[in-house]
């Protein structure tokens, strides 16, 4: 009968873990002065929808590199106070327009957060 109570203990430890996905507090001053953006982990169902709406962009524009992957992740890791994300998939041909460097950075904090690409990042580091 402990067991039982142990694994309800962990279970609801878990589960009210849901709401706190860390985040990380990047400036963007060139957005203007003080500006801040909270890049954020994303959760499991947050993670598919970034794969799959990235599937159906990059196969809608096949023109699309590295960049826009990074702007479609960033619209699922940028989010307010609350946790909501800021920008949607109709925000994805503005934000292709931002500055690069701003872009850059953001999407640089949200790989790592997320853990997306870094046993890439990883070994071209240990190469260089």
């Amino acid at each position: 009968m402990k067991r039982r109570c142990n694994l309800n203990n962990l279970k609801l430890a878990i589960l009210a873990s849901i709401a706190a996905l860390p985040f990380e507090v990047v400036a963007v001053p060139e957005f203007g002065e003080g500006l801040e953006l909270r890049v954020s982990v994303m959760s499991g169902a947050q993670r598919d929808a970034f794969e799959s709406q990235w599937r159906d962009v990059s196969k809608s524009n096949e023109n699309l590199t590295n960049m826009g992957f990074g702007v479609c992740l960033l619209i699922h890791c940028v989010v307010d106070t609350e946790g909501v994300p800021v920008f949607g998939m109709n925000d994805f041909s503005q934000l292709m327009q931002l500055n690069s460097v701003v872009l850059g950075r953001l999407t640089k904090k949200a790989f790592a957060l997320n853990k997306i690409l870094t046993d890439t990042v990883e070994d071209a580091e240990k190469n260089s």
